[in-house]
Order: C-alpha cells, then sequence, then structure tokens
C-alpha cells in the first residue's frame, strides 16, 4: 500500500504533482482519494488536552479560541499555537511539571486572525541581524546554502549559523542533511565548518503560503542594497 498526501489550497497544482495524480488514477489500481477538512472543535479539543497533557475540560476555554482564531484549519492551527509558545503565552511551568495559559490573557493580545500576518508579527520580534539574513535567505529560493549566504552577507558559515539560531528554535527555518549539526555547534562554541543547507520550514507545497512569506519578509526588514 501507498500513501500519498499533499496540500491543496484550491490553486492550480505543481505541473508535476498533477500529473503524479493522473497517472495514479488513470491505473489499473485500485485507488481512495480522502479529502480532509478543517478541524472540528472536538478534533482541536483532543489536540491540545494530548499535547498539554490536560483533560479536556482543561483545555476548553483554549479550545474555543484556536478555533474562532483558526476556522480549524489545521495549518493554521499549528501557526497559531507555535505562536502562542513563542510569545509564552502557552508555556511549562517547570515548578509544577505542567503547561500553562491564560485566555483572558490571550484574547487581550489583540492577535490578528490572519496567520500570515501572525508569522510576519513573530518575525518582527527575532534580532535585528536574523531578520537582516532572512530577508537575503527569503531571495536565494525554498532552499538557502550556509556558504552562499554567508558570501552575500560578508561573513563566515558558522556566524550565519549563529545569527540563524533564533529563526530556527521559532520554526522558521529548518536543517537539512547536517545543517542541524552546524547550527548546535554554532550556538554552543562557535564552529567553522563548512557546506550546509537550510530551507524555509514552508515546503514548495505550499508555495503560496513561502511566497507571501518572502514577500512580507522583505519588508518587515530594512532596505539594503546589494
Amino acid at each position: 500500500m501507498v500513501i500519498c498526501s499533499y496540500r491543496d489550497d484550491g490553486d492550480e497544482l505543481p505541473k508535476a504533482l498533477q500529473e503524479t495524480i493522473d497517472a495514479i488514477k488513470e491505473s489499473d489500481n485500485d485507488t481512495t482519494t480522502i479529502t480532509l477538512g478543517a478541524m472540528s472543535y472536538s478534533d482541536v479539543q483532543a489536540l491540545l488536552a494530548d499535547s498539554l497533557y490536560s483533560s479536556q475540560n482543561d483545555v476548553e476555554a483554549l479550545s474555543h479560541l484556536v478555533v474562532n482564531k483558526t476556522a480549524g484549519n489545521p495549518f493554521h492551527v499549528h501557526a497559531f499555537l507555535r505562536f502562542l509558545h513563542t510569545q509564552n503565552l502557552i508555556y511549562l511551568d517547570t515548578s509544577q511539571g505542567r503547561w500553562r495559559w491564560d485566555t483572558h490573557r490571550i484574547n487581550q493580545q489583540n492577535i490578528t486572525e490572519n496567520v500570515v500576518e501572525l508569522m510576519c508579527e513573530a518575525v518582527q520580534k527575532l534580532p535585528e541581524q536574523t531578520q537582516h539574513i532572512l530577508k537575503y535567505a527569503s531571495c536565494i529560493g525554498n532552499t538557502f546554502d550556509l556558504n552562499i549566504l554567508s558570501i552575500i552577507c560578508d561573513s563566515s558559515p558558522s556566524q550565519i549559523a549563529k545569527d540563524l539560531w533564533p529563526a530556527l528554535k521559532d520554526g522558521f527555518i529548518i536543517p537539512v542533511g547536517e545543517g542541524h549539526q552546524l547550527l548546535q555547534e554554532a550556538e554552543g562554541s562557535g564552529s567553522n565548518s563548512n557546506s550546509n543547507s537550510l530551507s524555509p520550514s514552508y515546503n514548495r507545497n505550499r508555495r503560496m503560503s513561502t511566497q507571501t512569506m518572502n514577500r512580507k519578509a522583505l519588508l518587515i526588514v530594512d532596505k539594503v542594497s546589494f
């Protein structure tokens, strides 16, 4: 059995993906298409209860807030919860060994319901140097190499890795191959490792989200001459 999944944003699918889907449907093999819609309130409540190690009653108010802000869109739910965590609006109380949140405080934050704007607000909270480097990285494309980025920014790959660490921790970029090792070494004692790649957390199956993020990121940081 082979399971294939992709994100359908309602726009035209990439040509290679569409040709693959058509070929599978036209084959002699039995195929089943399952379209996943928005998460229901009970889905979100179960997700939060499981993720936060809490009872469903404890997460009831938070579940309503998340559904109201995201309309149950799984990608939006993930982005919204990640934003709340990075802003310490959901945090781990190490003294009690449990997750805590304050729905009243979250409501007072006047958090936008537009997830792209939400992510851009989070980018603006990154260190200025991190924003500066992300601007160049977004110009390179969906995947960027630390060596190329270091040449553009006139810096060493290890220093670029250090500057990108806040973006990695907040989930804006993810390491590819041995990139994670370089980032960990750079965060610790500094590393002179060579070529490594990083790619934005949005892959090409989310092309519109990636492109929109890149354009908005360019507007967030100060204009730089190449």
